[in-house]
């Protein structure tokens, strides 16, 4: 360990850097390691976390720690699967749970002289697991439980575990929780991100030597505080800044890019190549979202190495991006057992090739986005940037649904579906008219792939947020929730085949997305971390696609909830998304609004 701190095995959960994530937020260093590291790395950890998995113990090859991890002396804790894992190398009892526990649960506490010290008798967690402890290892005792988990807290010698994730903000004292385990690890509370800029300019300087270097950059904070970050450590004459113009960016982007770009230094060897036909023609006929990711990725490496070819550098030239955590692990790329929720554009077969040749470079890739909001003024980000709502690399590409011409579906299936939604929505008065095609979802640290519900009838915000939660926990087969907010009703509806990412559709849902931006800033709504915009190819009423509104908040960009909007605000969108499609001369367009949180939907469509 590179210096005193808190280790976290990664046993492949999507929250495991999350772990480490809130630890730093607390002011203490942590690193994330394999399960199969050796005993020597932990000389210098002050304490263990054990993190998820989307394994069950029982699987073939699930990953388990060392017991001879498990015998040193300094205080360990364990998380959902971590707790699981423990308890079943110790000689505990862990059996499959049925169907589960997904969601915010009540935590019963029965001690609160440790990892509880401070709390209440009973706590809200969130829990996202299937297995469960029924007899805790010897030496271990019962300091909590919940309705279905006998054991969701336990307590050994400098061992604790607990069946529920203190890491996410849905378990609201679970900072408290992971303050009490680093006090009782002695921790010092004495780190920052920003004391780690000196550490990666010497990492940058190391890992280019003397090489030419491409450095992308898309003016996003993450991009945009690597580049900064490059100019502090690299030969100026050896270093090209590249954007590219995708054409599937915000309004005016690349302008915005190359003159902030500039504002902050970043004049000598700046290169904008608008590439927007090449993506097109590339994207022309894909439905296929990780297909599209792919795309959208290794086209900016291509432009990259026509751009070196032209510059007459040599073929082993490198590259340096901004990647993030988040990224590599929801790609599935740290230990191989995290479940693959989406290939980051960043994080291509191509991208990994790269890094296999040591050509390229990622500053930040320990770091989770939070971490770079810290970070980035410490190298000069402009605050606009730092401040400005995320836009994910492949922009609207993964805002913009596909239908292939030849799409299929079993009938008799949604039928089905059908019917089990219309049963529970009948008691709130509402109609459900489940979608054939899938949309990528993520639960127990497992991608879903499942279908979509548009729902008709009059909600307010306590039926917008209960029946989102109560339609998704119930039917599995549906992930994502669209309450239709224009037309009213539903005499007829069309799913339009054939539609994939082109420059009418991007250019359509770019204008709407910018029209509801300006429409959001008349209206004081607290709460709301993205707000982005789908279209979805659905011909409502004869109408021509629909949007859906996704606004959402989030503390750490792996979780969160969707935001009720009054229907003062909700109408004005519509209004004026509707005059933006007016002028744009297309038929009547469909709007909703996204109910569920995350999970069991993602923050993008895709």
């Amino acid at each position: 360990m590179k210096r005193p701190g808190i280790v976290v095995i990664n046993y492949g959960g999507q929250y495991a850097p999350q772990i480490g994530k809130f630890v730093r937020q607390l002011g203490v260093w942590s690193e994330l390691v394999l399960p199969n590291e050796s005993r020597e790395y932990f000389e210098n950890a002050l304490g263990i976390i054990h993190s998820g998995s989307r394994c069950s113990v029982f699987d073939k090859g699930a990953p388990l720690p060392n017991s001879e991890i498990l015998e040193l002396s300094i205080p360990q804790f364990g998380f959902c699967y971590g707790q699981q894992a423990m308890q079943f190398v110790l000689g505990g009892e862990v059996v499959s749970g049925g169907l589960g526990e997904y969601g915010v649960s009540t935590l019963h506490v029965l001690d609160k002289s440790d990892i509880f010290r401070g709390l209440s008798d009973k706590e809200h967690v969130l829990m996202s697991h299937r297995d469960v402890v029924i007899k805790p290892a010897k030496g271990h005792e019962r300091i909590g439980y919940t309705n279905t988990s006998p054991n969701a807290a336990l307590r050994g010698k400098n061992l604790f575990g607990v069946q529920f994730h203190p890491e996410v903000y849905q378990t609201p004292h679970g900072r408290e929780i992971m303050s009490n385990f680093l006090d009782i690890c002695g921790c010092k509370r004495d780190w920052s991100p920003g004391s780690l800029v000196e550490e990666k300019v010497e990492m940058i300087r190391h890992e280019v030597g003397d090489a030419y270097t491409i450095v992308l950059v898309s003016g996003g904070k993450d991009s945009t505080a690597t580049a900064l970050l490059v100019k502090r450590a690299l030969n100026p004459e050896k270093v090209f800044y590249l954007h590219v113009d995708t054409g599937v960016q915000r309004k005016d982007e690349a302008k915005n890019a190359e003159q902030m770009l500039r504002s902050s230094g970043i004049t000598k060897n700046l290169y904008i190549i608008d590439a927007t036909d090449t993506f097109f023609n590339k994207l022309d006929g894909v439905s296929g979202p990780n297909e599209k990711r792919v795309i959208v990725g290794d086209t900016i490496y291509d432009v990259a190495d026509n751009l070196a070819a032209k510059l007459g550098l040599p073929e082993n030239y490198k590259i340096i991006q901004g990647s993030l955590l988040t990224d590599i692990v929801e790609s599935s790329a740290v230990t191989g057992t995290e479940d693959q929720i989406k290939i980051h554009h960043n994080v291509t077969p191509r991208s990994r090739e790269l890094r296999k040749q040591h050509r390229m470079i990622e500053p930040l890739s320990d770091f989770y986005k939070d971490d770079t909001i810290k970070f980035a003024p410490k190298v000069g980000t402009p605050q606009k940037v730092t401040e400005d709502e995320p836009m994910p690399g492949p922009g609207f590409v993964v805002r913009t649904k596909c239908i292939p011409k030849d799409f299929t579906f079993d009938a008799k299936k949604i039928r089905d579906i059908d019917i089990r939604a219309n049963d529970i929505a009948s008691s709130y008065d509402l109609k459900v008219f489940t979608r054939p095609y899938i949309t990528v979802g993520v639960q127990g640290d497992t991608r879903t792939e499942a279908h979509p519900a548009i729902v008709v009838g009059e909600i307010d915000e306590h039926i917008f947020k209960e029946f989102s939660k109560k339609l998704t926990d119930s039917i599995k087969e549906i992930s994502r929730v669209w309450f239709l907010l224009s037309p009213l009703k539903i005499n007829s509806i069309e799913i339009l085949c054939g539609s994939y990412v082109t420059k009418n559709r991007v250019e359509r849902l770019r204008e709407f997305e910018y029209a509801t931006k300006v429409e959001m800033k008349k209206h004081k709504v607290g709460r709301i971390t993205q707000f982005p915009l789908f279209l979805i190819p659905e011909g409502i009423n004869g109408g021509n696609e629909m949007v859906v509104l996704r606004p959402f908040y989030s503390l750490d960009y792996m979780t969160g909830e969707s935001v009720w909007l009054s229907k003062e605000i909700t109408n004005d969108i519509v209004n004026v998304i509707d005059k933006t499609n007016k002028k744009m001369d297309y038929k009547k367009i469909a709007v909703s609004i996204e109910g569920e949180g995350k999970p069991p939907g993602t923050t993008e469509l895709e």
